[in-house]
């Protein structure tokens, strides 16, 4: 049986718009390397489905990478991943003439050659051999203990809130921003917070009995949610939003005149808690 063709975002990142049409209204953004899947092509635009949750919208050819086989495949030890906001990918060992391309936290690639001091020798999704700063890449690609996902979030504080957004290239809206937070942790969330709102992998829990990690959702009523942040403790929650005249990723109190639940404009709120295995307090030191 001959390999099937897999997919892949070549860009620093793709939105993913409505229509094939630049000034269509954008619906989601792919990371650079995330695995898509071809739905249909139109002239210079294809219609891809990300298979991380399985959102589909249409983005430019060129940012379209193919391999016969999976790219990533048996290469668990030589498979490295951005581990800044943004790092700079090189044509060569030299920082002077700039960089080639800008890739997002998370983003990965194959790893050639690690042995000099500073500099690792990179294969990307394209197939172009490039080169990165060691200090902005790492080789464990193990998930995130939850338990370290509050100050995992704070590292976001300040990339601008962008309509559609889940890169820490162009930023996020909310639901993008706690689907990358989860994402870490090896817990994969669907795109929007009105599905994250009824997501399986939830439990409800209480307002009042909020732990860090926890997600909250603000909306008209439950049949139509709009927000969507994570309770970090101390009466206070991360996300990305417009409001507060701070488009950005920032920390808001649970009080404020926007988040209390008791306003017109987002009048119901609730939170979910993810349904993780037990663990003993021995479990959470760290190794």
């Amino acid at each position: 049986m001959a390999a099937q063709s897999r997919f892949y975002i070549q860009a620093s990142h793709a939105f993913m718009r409505e229509t094939p049409e630049a000034t269509a209204k954008v619906v989601s953004d792919a990371n650079h390397s995330d695995e898509i899947e071809i739905l249909q092509r139109q002239g210079k635009w294809t219609q891809i489905r990300t298979t991380v949750d399985g959102y589909t919208g249409w983005v430019r050819n060129a940012m379209i990478a193919q391999h016969d086989s999976d790219f990533f495949a048996g290469a668990s030890k030589t498979t490295g991943k951005a581990n800044r906001m943004q790092v700079h990918i090189y044509s060569e060992p030299d920082t002077e003439r700039g960089p080639g391309i800008t890739i997002g936290l998370g983003s990965r690639f194959k790893i050639l050659d690690a042995s000099h001091s500073r500099w690792v020798r990179i294969q990307m999704v394209n197939g172009a051999e490039a080169y990165v700063q060691k200090g902005d890449i790492t080789q464990d690609l193990s998930p995130l203990p939850f338990h370290q996902i509050v100050p995992f979030s704070k590292r976001f504080l300040d990339l601008p809130y962008a309509w559609g957004g889940r890169t820490t290239i162009k930023g996020f809206d909310c639901s993008g921003f706690v689907q990358r937070l989860y994402r870490e942790s090896g817990i994969l969330l669907p795109r929007d917070s009105k599905d994250q709102f009824t997501c399986q992998l939830f439990k409800d829990v209480s307002m009042d009995q909020l732990e860090p990690g926890d997600l909250i959702f603000w909306g008209k009523d439950p049949e139509k949610i709009r927000h969507v942040g994570m309770y970090i403790g101390n009466e206070v929650f991360i996300h990305s939003t417009v409001k507060e005249n701070s488009p950005w990723v920032h920390i808001s109190r649970l009080d404020g005149v926007d988040w209390d639940g008791k306003g017109d404009n987002l009048p119901f709120r609730a939170a979910r808690r993810p349904d993780l295995p037990q663990t003993s307090p021995d479990d959470k030191k760290e190794k």
